[in-house]
């Protein structure tokens, strides 16, 4: 099966604490995000506040022309009782030696 945990200083990283926080109902979430937000983040954080993580997969990276990394995650969600799931893109940038969530899916 091999390791199944990301290592702590990568992007996949930022994405499964992100992810597991919203599933858990705690407020570590915000640790995963860049410390300057744009009200585009903001705007995407007020959205995820009626969804219910049901289940998460991570699919696959791609890396952008400025050094920072889109990853692809299948969700299974709960929006006001309504079940739906797709795959969608985290946009991920370094931060010294760690890596921040810079945009959610919507």
């Amino acid at each position: 099966v091999g390791n199944l945990n990301p290592a702590p200083t990568s992007p996949e990283a930022a994405v499964v604490k992100f992810l597991a926080s919203r599933m858990r109902g705690d407020n570590v979430w915000e640790e995963a995000l860049v410390a300057d937000r744009s009200a585009r983040l903001e705007r995407q954080i007020a959205e995820w506040a009626e969804w219910t993580i049901d289940g998460f997969q991570l699919r696959g990276r791609k890396t952008t022309g400025g050094g920072g990394v889109y990853l692809r995650v299948f969700f299974r969600i709960t929006i006001d009782d309504d079940s739906d799931s797709g795959t969608d893109e985290f946009e991920l940038v370094p931060d010294g030696n760690e890596w921040r969530i810079a945009g959610i899916p919507t």
